[in-house]
């Protein structure tokens, strides 16, 4: 592999980890002590772009080091169009973190779901 290849690679990689708080779990408290959804809505935005914009909490009384959110976007048959995810760093105790989670297509949006990935 030519040097060239080798590094857009290596770039990439290093992007996928920056967004993304990887797997890790502390199994001694479970997510839902940890994070809880307060809202969430599907804002269309513009044709083929939508956002899902909610609330998350803090419930635990400790700081965050990481927590993600994922967003399933599905169009009018049920069918999954979409999935992505958005993250936040250093979420203190009770700190409520207002999240979006973009969209960008050419099939209209009918429906979503949330969940949370990862908190710890």
């Amino acid at each position: 592999m030519n040097k060239i290849v080798k590094g857009i690679l290596v770039l990439g990689i290093l992007l996928l980890l920056s967004t993304s708080c990887g797997i890790y779990q502390d199994a001694n408290q479970p997510i839902a002590e940890k994070l809880t959804i307060l809202e969430s809505k599907l804002v269309p935005v513009d044709v083929g772009y939508f956002t899902i914009q909610g609330q998350a909490k803090n419930i635990s009384n400790r700081q965050l080091k990481c927590a993600e959110i994922r967003g399933k976007f599905y169009d009018n048959n049920g069918t999954l169009v979409k999935s992505s995810r958005t993250n936040t760093l250093q979420l203190m105790p009770n700190e409520i973190w207002g999240f979006e989670i973009l969209y960008i297509g050419d099939r209209p949006i009918a429906k979503y779901e949330i969940s949370i990935v990862t908190a710890y």
